[in-house]
């Protein structure tokens, strides 16, 4: 079964969904609130496989949450690609300027929608258990409304600033009296780019490749995860990478990033590896993933039963 389809089995609808990043392990200081991220998903129709929350993204999500005072120690920026629904990106936007991209018109505008709902709504008090995590999220909306950016991108034509319009009554999806605001990032580098699921697909790997080195600073590193059964895309797209002068480094997702994940790869009990990638002779690189190295040109990648 291809992973459009066991996507779009529950996709077909607008969903909204709260996640709870400190609920699968205990937070990190005694009596602090936990952080609530709102997430709107959109028919599969209108935005595809982004249209949803990948359970990669939460399981980034919930890493870069702990591991957040790292983070903001070693980097001032983070570009993310493919960011889908958005929940990664905002997650880090809280952290450190942030900028989401995808390249769907409908992609784009629910993104909007979601940093909108995690930044803008802050009047919604009766949304929370309690006095002290509305404050919390209040603070966080702060952050997100100063660091979490879009951009367009599109792998296969990187000089492209604007997304193509698309049928009206799909990509009607920004709220109410807010307009898309896109950021030109065409010249820009970064020291830090993100992504999940990326490259499940054997026909992007060459565009990816591309678009990490156009944008990928000298000194940057690459954080992916991507679960081992996407067949040969992820295999493909890191020997291309070791070949062009890349370090790649792979590690076994930590256990208290699955727990409590519903989703159709959880019930499958899928692996997920995690990627750090840099150029050879990068000095001081923050590893994504705390584990010991896997020997991933021997990792055996598959593709779901059906």
């Amino acid at each position: 079964m291809q992973v459009e389809q066991l996507l779009s089995m529950q996709k077909q609808k607008i969903k909204r969904r709260v996640i709870r990043l400190s609920d699968s392990y205990p937070i990190k200081k005694s009596g602090a609130a936990k952080q609530n991220i709102f997430i709107r998903e959109i028919p599969i129709c209108s935005g595809g496989v982004g249209a949803g929350l990948w359970e990669a993204g939460e399981m980034m999500s919930r890493w870069i949450y702990r591991n957040s005072d790292a983070i903001k120690a070693n980097f001032t920026g983070c570009l993310e690609l493919g960011s889908g629904v958005g929940l990664t990106g905002i997650v880090m936007s809280t952290f450190i300027p942030t900028t989401m991209t995808d390249y769907k018109q409908a992609l784009l505008q629910n993104l909007r929608y979601n940093i909108w709902s995690n930044s803008d709504c802050t009047d919604k008090d009766d949304l929370f258990n309690t006095p002290t995590e509305f404050t919390y999220f209040k603070s966080h909306a702060e952050l997100i409304k100063q660091n979490a950016q879009i951009a367009y991108i599109d792998w296969f034509d990187l000089n492209q600033l604007n997304p193509p319009e698309e049928d009206f009554e799909r990509a009607q999806l920004l709220p109410f009296n807010q307009s898309l605001n896109l950021i030109n990032i065409i010249s820009n580098k970064f020291n830090l780019i993100i992504g999940s699921e990326l490259n499940y697909c054997v026909e992007t790997v060459d565009a990816l490749v591309n678009t990490l080195e156009k944008y990928l600073n000298e000194n940057g590193v690459f954080w992916e995860i991507i679960s081992l059964f996407r067949g040969v895309g992820p295999k493909l797209f890191m020997t291309k990478l070791k070949n062009n002068g890349f370090e790649v480094e792979a590690r076994e997702a930590e256990e208290y990033m699955y727990n409590g994940i519903e989703s159709c790869q959880r019930k499958r009990n899928e692996t997920y590896m995690m990627w750090t990638i840099y150029k050879k002779g990068t000095a001081n690189v923050m590893t994504f993933g705390n584990g010991p190295l896997v020997d991933w040109e021997n990792i055996e990648y598959t593709l779901a039963a059906e």
